[in-house]
Order: C-alpha cells, then structure tokens, then sequence
C-alpha cells in the first residue's frame, strides 16, 4: 500500500509544462503594437494597435505641429516682408530728396564731366545709391552740397555715354551697339544697374562662338555670370575636341 501511495503522489507532482512562446523580434513588435501612420493603416487594422483615442490624440497632435510650424513661417516671412518695405521706403524718401542733384561722372581728362540726375541714377544702380546714402560718414562738411563725383576713367566716353541712355530708357534694350555690349556689361555689374547687365547677358550669350569663347569665359568668372561662363566653357571643351580630332593635332603632341 505503501508503493502505491508514492506512486500516485509522483503522478500527481508531475505537471505539464506550459507551452512555449515565441519571442518577437523588434520588427515583428512594432508591426503589431506601434504606432503608425494613419495613411498606412486600412480600417480593418486600425483596432489590433491603435484606440481610437490614441488616433484621436495623435491626429491633434499632428494639427497642432502643423500650424506652430506655419506660424513661425509666416511669422518670418511677415518679419521680412516688413524689413524690405521699411528699406524701400527710405529709399524712396531719399531718392525724393535728392531731386535737384548732381552726379558727376569723370570719364578722363580730356573729355568733360558727364552731368546726370543723382536720383535718376540712384533709383537704376545699387552702387550709386549707396555711395550716394554715404555721403555722411565722409568726413566732408559741405557733402551735401557738393555733387556726388564718380569715376569710370576705365571706359571710354562713348561707352558710358550708351551705357547712360540704356540705363535711362533714352536706348531701347534691342538699340544696342554691338561695339559697346562689353564695356556696357562691365560698367552695369560695376554700378549693380541689374537692367542693363541682364541686357547685355543676353547678348553675350547669344554671340559665343570659338573665337571669343575664352574671353568670354575669363570675363563671365570675372563677373560671376554663371549662364555665360557655362556656355563659353561648353565651346571651349568643343573646340578643343574638335582640335584634337584633326590629322595636323598629331603632329605637334
């Protein structure tokens, strides 16, 4: 009897294991208890990882974002929008002021001054109406009624002459001269008379060949016109391809 006492308590002491469980992997966790993107998501998934409350909590949230985000953006557009409407206006109040005034323009000792409205020149060139602004911090007690004096000794009288029609519309853009396209173009990004220097771009660009491609390419890095500077030195790699594929090229490598 007492054999089989032991025998049933060992019986009963052994108890099944419990199964098994598969441990998941990070992806596998994710997939199934993450949150996703409610565009990747079909309705039928929607309730295996997601309440409807934490959706709702995460749409808010993502509204919420969403509208700081374009605050602060037209918080700093509106910032710059108005920094560029204060300087137009001073502009404008300086340019009224200088109504009446003179630019001198020195083009060399033997040819007399060119004389042009300051403000007229001002309103077409950056550079003018910030030398002209700069008066001030001169140190020259009559500045004020003294002209504005500035020098394009580097150009010739007839090419700052035509640079000053086009600049004031007494030249139509197509009125051009061929012969002044070049000094125009320096004199313009000199002065920042971005009118005219867009003008005679146009015109470089529509003339570059292999005879003038290297100039070209050295005066458009000089300037930093990028459209010229890639098309004179597209013809120059052209023109030394073309160099290279004639019999006489032999000869002399």
């Amino acid at each position: 009897m007492a054999d089989g006492n032991n025998n049933n308590n060992n019986a009963q002491a052994q108890q099944p294991l419990p199964p098994l469980l598969q441990i998941q992997d990070i992806d596998d966790w994710l997939r199934f208890n993450g949150l996703r993107a409610a565009d990747d998501v079909g309705p039928a998934e929607c309730g295996s990882f997601l309440s409807d409350l934490n959706r709702s909590e995460a749409h808010a949230k993502h509204e919420a974002q969403d509208e700081y985000q374009q605050q602060v953006h037209a918080d700093i557009f509106k910032e710059a929008l108005k920094a560029e409407e204060q300087q137009q206006s001073m502009k404008r109040k300086l340019l009224e002021a200088w109504k009446g005034e003179i630019l001198e323009i020195d083009v060399g000792a033997t040819t007399k001054p060119f004389r042009v409205s300051l403000a007229a020149l001002a309103q077409v060139c950056d550079t003018v109406f910030t030398m002209a602004s700069s008066r001030r911090y001169m140190g020259n007690a009559n500045n004020e009624e003294s002209p504005v004096l500035l020098s394009l000794t580097d150009y010739s009288a007839d090419s700052v002459k035509h640079f000053l029609d086009l600049a004031f519309d007494n030249l139509s853009m197509e009125q051009m001269q061929d012969q002044f396209v070049v000094d125009c173009c320096h004199i313009a990004h000199y002065l920042q008379c971005h009118k005219v220097l867009e003008a005679t771009n146009e015109v470089l660009l529509r003339h570059v060949d292999s005879d003038n491609c290297l100039s070209l390419c050295q005066m458009a890095d000089s300037l930093g016109l990028t459209d010229l500077f890639e098309k004179s030195l597209f013809h120059m790699l052209k023109a030394l391809d073309d160099l290279e594929s004639q019999e006489a090229y032999g000869d002399f490598s």
